[in-house]
């Protein structure tokens, strides 16, 4: 499958030591980003193959890989994480 795929990397200890990690993880990815085998544009918009994803606290790195088989532009790629309320949550 052509995608980014991203691991929450935590710290048990707010920052100082991080789980060991290889890159990538051998464990599955926390989320994943689906592309078309097509090259895009500055401005297209790509959602996570699940919807929502949970976002690990307080102190997380984020691991990303890149496995798309396309060329991102070289700039203005941004990944964005917003909270959302779930009601009944």
């Amino acid at each position: 499958m052509s995608a980014i795929s991203g691991w929450y990397i935590t710290s048990p200890d707010g920052g100082s030591s991080f789980e060991k990690n290889a890159n990538p993880p051998a464990r599955n990815p926390d989320f994943v980003i689906p592309f078309l085998a097509s090259a895009y544009a500055t401005n297209d918009l790509i959602f996570a193959q699940s919807g929502l994803v949970r976002l690990w606290a307080p102190s997380t790195k984020i691991l990303i890989t890149q496995n798309t088989g396309v060329t991102l532009p070289a700039s203005g790629n941004l990944l964005v994480c917003s909270p959302v309320k779930i009601a009944g949550v």
